[in-house]
């Protein structure tokens, strides 16, 4: 069974073809990748969020589909289509350590709305409350993830601070006990990885 790893060289890519992913392999190409994804991620939301006229969607999309990512190879699957939302649920909640309750909001209030409608809608309802929504575009602790009641029984508003959830994607991969230093001790994980990282590259085989 050939195994993908992608080296870099300067700004194209080429394919090297291995027999079998070791251990040493399998962690080499784990921290290339998720360096490469995260310093993007990072670079790139900087630019929508700090410079003149800022893109705040184009920042959580990015920030949603590297979730999405994480939660694939968490998973070991990034070839179903279906359980994609599923996967990276769970990760926000095991690795992210977000509350589920609020992981489910900020799949309900954002990322479903802006990976298929390109922008949230004003309100959405939820478990019987409805919520609207607020973004700081910047990192803000004491206002992420806040739900804050309003005036009107039963309706609240969703906080997020979008530099935060950048961090918090990062960190929970890099940080100790994050997702990169667990790989390197969990067998579970690792088989994970190797099946994912197979699924996400196989298109490249013959290139």
């Amino acid at each position: 069974m050939e195994i993908i790893t992608i080296v870099r060289n300067g700004p194209e890519s080429r394919i090297k073809k291995v027999k079998t992913m070791d251990i040493n392999t399998l962690l080499t190409s784990a921290r290339q990748l998720l360096k490469e994804r995260t310093d993007s991620l990072q670079n790139d939301c900087n630019h929508c969020l700090f410079k003149d006229h800022a893109a705040p969607f184009p920042a959580l999309l990015y920030c949603f589909s590297t979730i999405d990512l994480l939660g694939s190879l968490y998973g070991g699957d990034a070839k179903s289509p279906s359980g994609i939302s599923e996967r990276s649920k769970k990760y926000m909640v095991e690795v992210m350590k977000y509350p589920e309750e609020k992981v489910e909001l900020l799949q309900k209030v954002f990322r479903h709305k802006i990976v298929h409608l390109a922008q949230p809608m004003p309100s959405v309802s939820f478990d019987g409350k409805k919520y609207s929504w607020w973004l700081c575009h910047g990192v803000d602790y004491q206002l992420h993830l806040k739900i804050e009641p309003t005036q009107i029984k039963n309706e609240f508003v969703f906080k997020m601070s979008i530099g935060l959830l950048v961090n918090d994607i990062i960190d929970s991969i890099f940080t100790p006990n994050g997702y990169l230093h667990r790989l390197e001790r969990e067998q579970s994980l690792q088989r994970k990885f190797r099946k994912a990282y197979q699924e996400i590259f196989c298109c490249m085989k013959d290139r």
